[in-house]
Formats: structure tokens, sequence, C-alpha cells
């Protein structure tokens, strides 16, 4: 496709950025969707009103308050009229083949898919803090990231049936239409969406080459993240017990087994062997993965400890949860920009 018509279609993208304040991340991200898509219209959600700031004529800044990062999406594609919503998150941004890339993948699916949506991977940026080089290594992970061998880095182009909204383009026809993200939840509610999309007979296409650079947590805000994940499945439980949502239960039962296995240890012996057992199974687990995704071998002992709490930690947030011991997300999980 001519890079002409391209730039041309990109006055159908309106790019969104939610976001609570505009620091550094936030305008770094602004500053790269403007200098690689001047014709794309962007719309930045902060929290509070700028001061003194004038960001140009082709960035539309609105003040939502503090709500979550999907009423803030709501609300964009409410004030916009370009026929492409654009979603990346502020503390990401994109590579120069990103909407040039998704423009493409929806002119050659139109006349044989009812496509959506266009998504892409989330990978690490090249320079990054020490411990959030270990966690993007980490990330990769199957047993972190849910399809962490094609969202984490690139891989051959297919149809998938979720992705996450740091990277998802989807027509605001569909959007609207199966009315917006849920801003009643305060995470999960890409992969919620997608489910929906999906039910509604819309398919999602991933294009390795529509990428962006995604921040990474430093591991004690990963943890935090990870704990409070386990919660949002308890809260999806809640209110819709499907089959596949109690995959993700399986942190859960494996902290309920090593409570039991404590609590109950010199009171049943016979139990001894399936503790040992299963505690033995899960610590080869985590070596055999730690050397897998470690890209020296010398890394490996750093990233196993922190490996196995973020294995484990979901389920502790879903035990959490359940007996209403959880504290409010937002002060464990800032998931909203």
């Amino acid at each position: 496709m001519p890079l002409d018509f391209c730039i041309s279609k990109q006055t159908d993208v309106s790019i969104i950025i939610p976001a609570i304040e505009y620091e550094l991340l936030t305008q770094k991200c602004v500053e790269e969707c403007g200098r690689l898509f001047p014709r794309a219209e962007i719309i930045l959600i902060l929290d509070h009103c700028l001061r003194e700031t004038f960001l140009g004529e082709q960035v539309k800044v609105i003040v939502s308050g503090p709500v979550t990062i999907a009423e803030k999406r709501n609300l964009a594609s409410r004030l916009t009229t370009r026929s492409l919503l654009a979603f990346i998150d502020s503390d990401a941004f994109p590579a120069p083949s990103w909407l040039e890339r998704a423009i493409e993948s929806f002119q050659d699916w139109d006349s044989t898919k009812k496509l959506g949506a266009v998504c892409g991977p989330n990978v690490s940026p090249l320079s990054q803090p020490w411990g959030e080089f270990l966690v993007g290594i980490i990330s990769l992970s199957r047993l972190v990231v849910l399809n962490a061998h094609y969202l984490k880095k690139p891989a051959k182009p297919r149809w998938v049936t979720s992705a996450p909204s740091c990277n998802f383009i989807v027509r605001k026809s569909v959007y609207d239409e199966l009315g917006g993200m849920d801003s009643s939840l305060v995470g999960g509610e890409d992969y919620e969406f997608c489910m929906r999309l999906i039910q509604g007979g819309y398919c999602i296409y991933y294009n390795p080459e529509v990428l962006v650079y995604h921040k990474n947590r430093d591991p004690y805000n990963f943890v935090l993240q990870r704990l409070s994940y386990g919660g949002f499945v308890a809260d999806k439980l809640l209110k819709e017990k499907t089959l596949s949502f109690l995959v993700t239960l399986i942190p859960f039962l494996f902290v309920i087994f090593l409570l039991f296995s404590t609590l109950t240890f010199n009171y049943l012996p016979a139990f001894h062997p399936l503790y040992f057992g299963i505690a033995l199974l899960f610590f080869v687990a985590m070596i055999v993965e730690s050397i897998r995704i470690s890209p020296r071998w010398i890394l490996a002992p750093l990233i196993l400890p922190i490996l196995s709490v973020v294995v484990v930690i979901p389920g502790v947030g879903t035990l959490a949860r359940f007996i209403n011991f959880l504290p409010s997300y937002k002060v464990i999980y800032r998931n909203d920009r």
C-alpha cells in the first residue's frame, strides 16, 4: 500500500491516550504519536486540567476526573467522529509502522472477514531500569502473561480472541454498537470487551508490525498488579461462572492447597507425599521456566524468585477478595492511565 495513501487514511483515526496527569511518559507518548502520525487526531484524557501547556491543534485534551480507564476510552469515543479508535497506554509509545500496518490490515480483510479490531505486540523498550528489565523477561512467560508468546514479542500473524488495550485499534462503529468498555471494571475491561466483540460475530486480527513499546513495572508494583488480577478473577467469577474463567482459578486452588497442607501438616502424615510431590513439581517447573525465558542463563537465579511469587500471588488476591480482605484496587493498583 503506498505510503501517501496510509498518511491520508490517518484522517480516519483517533489515537486515544488515557492518563492521570501529563507527566514525562505521557508527554513522550503524545509527542511520538504526533510526530509519526501527523494527520491522526489525538485525544488525551486526564484526571486534572493542564495548566499553561498547549499541545497543538492535533491534540484534544479532555478532563474526566478520577474515573476508570474504560470510562476514559468511552468518553473519547463519544467525542470523536473518526472511524477507527487507536487505543494506546500513556506509558507506551508506537513503532513507526503502527498505524500504517493497522490500516492495511483493515483494508486487506474487509472483503473476507467481519473484522472488528486489529492488535499487535507490546514489547519492552530498548532502554529501561534493571528491575523493569527483569519484569520484561518474566512477562515473556505464558504462566504470567496470557498469550505472552505473541503479545510480548512479534510472532506470525493470526486471528485471536483477545488482546490488551495498550495496543488495540477498533472500528468506532463496532465499539459503539457493543456499548464500549465496561466502565465499572477497574481491571480486565479490555478482555471483557474482546469477549463481547467475539460473541458479536466480529474478528480480531493480530499483526506483528502493529507494534508498541510498553513500559514495564518495577518488581514491587508488578507484584501488586498480579495481586489485583487475582481480585479481578474473584469479581468476575461472582458475576459469571464461565468455564474459561474457571481456568484462572488455578493459582487460587494452589494457594488453598498450600494453606491446607500447612495447617494440617502435623495431623495428616499420609498427606505428606502428595504435599512434597506437588511442591517439588512447582519448584522444578519454576526452575525450568526461569531458564527457558532467560536471555542468558546467569539471569535465571535472579528471575526464579520473582517468577515464583508472581505466578502464585494472583491466588492470594483471589482468596483475599473472596473473604473481603483485599483493599480498594486503586490503593494497590494504578490502572487508570
